[in-house]
């Protein structure tokens, strides 16, 4: 038995290799450690910025509503009337017209005209839902209040937008208290002279409660701030509206004067210190659409987001798993490290037992147990070398697939199965194309795909690929060669990432925009035409140009009241848009989306013409003109419906709930316009 002592040279033997070991191991732990929790944190941040984005836009449409309405008040022809030939008849006109304004808006509290001279001419309070005039006897003098001082200052087209602050009604806090935002324009007559002011008290409650639903999602803590720092609204119970009732109640600006100052020097912006990661964005409330991006005004709500330092880099159990696997390792480097360290030194004593009687024999045994020791510590080295990156890559959270030179799959790890939907033994040995290739990219985007790797160089794009499950989706498509000493190509590793939510989220905002274009363009042109013939058929034309879709057109019914005949139309001729909608066949009208909108008296519509088994009788007109989704809204008058307005679009799943509930409030506002129009013509 050959026995040997704790010597230094065995103990620097066995230190040399495993510190060195247990250096490469503890510095690959950190390095992916770190990667995972930075790509959480990247997405963090990307989720606060969108959702700070989405409250903005909340707010924003709902303050542009609100400047639309105000418009429609100061260019209402009889105001005009009142102001160039006063008589109780016009006035009474006006009061009625801006009881139904009431009545459709329900978001504010009280619509008022007050004169030059400050004191109010037309009061109507919304009253619980139930809108009324206010008798003259109570009618009331605000050429004190700071609002009517500011507004009357204004030049023609100019909005003032007041600080959100309590309703006072004779002097006096109303109560229960009333968060009220005031929005006012200036009224001048034909001759340029100043006729007062028309005010428009908005429910801050309402206001605040859409913001609070916006962005949802967000997972920080979101707060809305006036130009000096006080909190409008915050997730922080004991700072919740505080300006609104104690003004001298420490803000946001008291709690973090740093922070404050250096958002209020920016327009948007992120950025992280010890308390999180802020987000930031500028809304300007009396700032108007055709306003340039850089005009700046004092009147700036900030929207802020703070997202938790302990929230940022998600959920740190992640780290217990690593640390354990790196104790392992080091563990089990350790071991072996002790043992080779062992097996040299019991050498070194066997060969000096040996030599005298048999040295030249022991000396070729000692060379070949040193070659045999040194490649099984070589070996041993690899193997643990290659422990640690093989189990990087199979916990990667990106799919990772290896294919040799002729791109078949040797390697994929656990994610690859996770993304396609295909198991790890049935995706090995076949090419990619076979498993997950949809036919939506043509031959040239793969021969133009094979020609960038083939000539060594890194291929990134997106790509459409299909799940074993048939369904399609988006992928981030990395694909890098790996070459041999020779200059030729011997594998290639492809990273994927799937991105389908994102280009989802990315449609869906682009549709919304493109729908309150569409909402803000035919509002305008509601504003200013007056003729009901020439009005409809704007409205066709701004739906095709400006909103995007096929074909619209609206139908009145005939003589009879059993079929519809369009009185406008865009994006379409009348013999086809007959021929589409059977407008001369006899029978039951309702399978076609524009009558039953009419005889039902509600929208309708499908997603899907191709496979809605309710469009079975004209599909196929709709799918030949290139129609994959259709809307129907009726356009209600006084409770009885006299028309319909119908949309048709090219691409399946054009009309999601918030674009119906948006097309059906224009529809409402083309009803308000003819009724308008109908009551001028009956004057």
């Amino acid at each position: 038995m050959i026995t040997f002592s704790l010597s230094r040279p065995y103990l620097a033997q066995f230190l040399k290799r495993y510190l060195f070991l247990a250096l490469l191991t503890c510095a690959g732990a950190y390095y992916f450690y770190h990667g995972v929790q930075e790509r959480i944190s990247i997405r963090n941040r990307a989720h606060e910025r969108i959702g700070v984005e989405l409250k903005k836009d909340a707010l924003d449409n709902l303050l542009r509503t609100a400047r639309r309405d105000l418009r429609l008040i100061t260019d209402h022809y009889q105001l005009k009337r009142i102001l160039e030939h006063p008589s109780p008849d016009a006035l009474h006109n006006f009061e009625l017209d801006m009881l139904n304004l009431s009545a459709a808006t329900k978001i504010y509290d009280q619509i008022r005209w007050i004169d030059e001279s400050g004191y109010e001419r037309v009061r109507i309070d919304y009253n619980n839902g139930k809108p009324s005039r206010t008798p003259e006897a109570e009618l009331q003098d605000k050429s004190s209040r700071y609002y009517f001082m500011e507004t009357h200052k204004l030049n023609a087209g100019a909005v003032y937008v007041s600080p959100l602050d309590l309703n006072i009604e004779h002097a006096n806090l109303e109560f229960p208290h009333k968060p009220m935002l005031r929005i006012a324009a200036p009224v001048f007559d034909s001759l340029g002279g100043r006729r007062g002011i028309v005010v428009l008290n908005y429910f801050g409650a309402e206001l605040l409660a859409r913001f609070e639903k916006a962005g949802t999602e967000i997972a920080g803590r979101a707060m809305l701030l006036n130009p000096q720092g006080f909190w409008l609204n915050s997730p922080l119970p004991d700072k919740n509206r505080g300006f609104i009732f104690t003004p001298t109640t420490p803000g946001f600006s008291n709690h973090y004067p740093e922070i404050w100052e250096r958002i209020k020097q920016a327009e948007r912006g992120q950025f992280e210190d010890a308390a999180g990661v802020w987000t930031f964005d500028t809304l300007y409330p009396d700032r108007d659409d055709d306003a340039r991006p850089d005009e700046v005004t004092a009147n700036a709500w900030k929207i802020v987001s703070l997202l938790p330092s302990e929230a940022l880099y998600g959920d740190r159990a992640l780290f217990k798993p690593v640390l354990g696997s790196m104790l392992a390792l080091l563990l089990l480097e350790g071991i072996g490290c002790w043992k080779l360290a062992g097996l040299r030194q019991s050498g070194k004593h066997l060969q000096a037992q040996l030599l005298q009687s048999e040295q030249n024999l022991h000396k070729l045994i000692a060379e070949r147990t040193a070659q045999l020791q040194e490649a099984a510590a070589l070996r041993e080295q690899t193997e643990n070398r290659l422990q640690l990156p093989n189990a990087a890559l199979k916990a990667a959270a990106n799919a990772v697939v290896i294919t040799d030179n002729h791109a078949v799959i040797r390697w994929a790890n656990p994610a690859f199965a996770a993304l396609t939907g295909f198991p790890l033994e049935d995706a090995l040995g076949k090419p990619p194309k076979d498993l997950v290739r949809s036919g939506l990219q043509s031959e040239a985007f793969y021969r133009a795909l094979s020609i960038s790797i083939l000539g060594k160089r890194v291929w990134r794009g997106e790509i459409v690929n299909t799940h074993k499950d048939g369904f399609s989706y988006t992928e981030s498509l990395t694909i890098t060669p790996v070459g041999d000493r020779d200059g030729g190509i011997t594998h290639f590793i492809a990273v994927k990432d799937n991105i389908s939510e994102r280009k989802h989220a990315e449609t869906r905002l682009a549709n919304l925009t493109r729908v309150y274009t569409l909402l803000s363009n035919i509002n305008q042109a509601i504003v200013h035409l007056r003729d009901t013939d020439i009005l409809l058929k704007e409205v066709c034309r701004i739906a095709v140009q400006d909103g995007g879709f096929g074909m619209a057109w609206v139908g009145w019914p005939d003589a009879g009241g059993k079929a519809l005949v369009p009185a406008a139309f865009a994006g379409i001729d009348r013999e086809t848009l007959e021929q589409l909608n059977n407008l001369a066949a006899p029978g039951d009208q309702n399978t076609y989306p524009a009558n039953a909108a009419y005889n039902q008296a509600c929208s309708v519509g499908s997603n899907d013409i191709e496979r809605d088994p309710r469009t079975q009788a004209w599909r196929h007109k709709a799918l030949a003109l290139g129609y994959h989704s259709v809307l129907a809204l009726p356009i209600t008058v006084k409770g009885r419906v006299r028309g319909v307005f119908s949309l048709y679009a090219g691409t399946t799943g054009a009309f999601t709930n918030q674009a119906i509930k948006l097309l059906g409030d224009m529809a409402d506002d083309i009803a308000f316009a003819l009724d308008m129009d109908e009551a001028e013509h009956r004057r």
